[in-house]
């Protein structure tokens, strides 16, 4: 069937021509993403916000734990929010506000 000109190729050969193949797929694929968290870590993380290095970090280990590659990145930025959230509007004049009441009218009875 096979003219004697193309030799078929073994298993081991075609082995490493697949492996070689999604090498080359998965360095692409690594450059791209490299790339891109080159340009979108600053844009997203970079403007002035004073969240520390570990709130970031915490954020993207439970990320990945709970979700996953995805959650990598929006366990990050969940925390950050809820952080920047309960950094920027605190609440402790409206708890000392209702303690004062209560404290006076346990006083007065």
């Amino acid at each position: 069937m096979n003219s004697p000109s193309t030799p078929e190729k073994s298993a081991t050969s075609q082995a490493i021509e697949i492996a070689i193949r999604l090498g080359l797929i998965f360095l692409i694929w690594s450059i791209v993403v490299s790339s891109s968290d080159m340009v979108l870590k600053p844009m997203l993380l970079g403007r002035g916000v004073n969240v520390p290095m570990l709130v970031i970090l915490l954020g993207a280990i439970g990320g990945m734990i709970t979700s996953g590659i995805v959650g990598l990145f929006i366990g990050a930025v969940i925390l950050n929010i809820t952080v920047l959230a309960v950094t920027t509007h605190p609440v402790p004049d409206a708890w000392s506000a209702a303690f004062s009441e209560t404290t006076a009218l346990s006083a007065t009875t």
